[in-house]
C-alpha cells in the first residue's frame, strides 16, 4: 500500500506540524484513490459475507425439506404396511365399536407369516383354548423357526383358532408388547410390534 500523504497549512500561514492554530489537511489525488480503492474493498467482503451468509441459510432450508420429505416417505410406507393393524382404540366396554375394530385370525395368520424372521414383534395373548400366547420375537425366530410355519399355526394345540377375533394394537418405538398400557397409545415413530389381544 502507498503512504497516505498529508501537507498541512497553518492557518497563520507556516508550515509547521505542531501548530495548533486552526489546521487544514489537504488531501492529495493518490490518497483519495487509496480511500477509494479501501473503500471497494470493504463493499466487496462485506458483499461477499452476505452472500456466504444467505447460502448457509438456503442449505439449512434444502436439508430440512429433505429431512421432511424423508420422514413423510416413511410415514407413508408404515401407513400402507400396518394400516390395517390399526383399527381403533375403543375400551373393551363398548362391546360394538370393540368388536367393530377386531380382525380375523386369518389377518392374524398373516401377519405371523409375514414377519416370522422377528423382524416386527408379534404377540397374540389367547391365540386358542390352551391360553399359551404366541410371542415371536427375532431369538425365538431364529431359535424356533418351525414353530412359525403354516402348519404349526393352523394346528389345535400351538396354533391360532380359526373362528375367533382378535383386536390389533400397533407397539412403537421398542415398547414391550406384552404390556396393555401400549395398547392405547396414540403413538408414533417406528413400528416395532403389533399385539393381537383376543375378543
Amino acid at each position: 500500500m502507498r503512504s497516505i500523504i498529508h501537507t498541512q497549512d497553518c492557518a497563520c500561514g507556516s508550515k509547521f506540524a505542531g501548530c495548533e492554530k486552526g489546521m487544514v489537511i489537504k488531501m492529495t489525488r493518490e490518497t483519495l484513490e487509496e480511500m477509494i480503492t479501501i473503500g471497494v474493498e470493504f463493499l466487496t467482503v462485506a458483499i461477499f459475507l452476505v452472500f456466504v451468509v444467505n447460502f448457509v441459510g438456503i442449505k439449512k432450508d434444502f436439508a430440512e425439506v429433505k429431512n421432511n420429505k424423508t420422514a413423510t416417505a416413511h410415514q407413508v410406507r408404515q401407513y400402507r404396511e400396518f394400516g390395517k393393524y390399526e383399527t381403533g382404540f375403543s375400551p373393551k366396554t363398548e362391546a360394538a365399536n370393540y368388536k367393530s375394530e377386531c380382525l380375523y385370525a386369518d389377518d392374524v395368520l398373516e401377519a405371523i407369516r409375514n414377519y416370522r424372521d422377528g423382524s416386527i414383534e408379534i404377540y397374540v395373548d389367547k391365540p386358542n383354548s390352551t391360553g399359551v400366547p404366541i410371542h415371536l420375537t427375532t431369538g425365538d425366530a431364529e431359535q424356533n423357526p418351525s414353530n412359525y410355519s403354516l402348519e404349526v399355526l393352523t394346528s389345535t394345540a400351538k396354533g391360532v383358532d380359526l373362528s375367533a377375533l382378535f383386536h390389533p394394537y400397533l407397539i412403537y418405538n421398542g415398547s414391550d408388547v406384552t404390556d396393555p398400557s401400549y395398547y392405547n397409545n396414540y403413538s408414533s415413530g417406528t413400528v416395532t410390534g403389533i399385539a393381537f389381544i383376543r375378543y
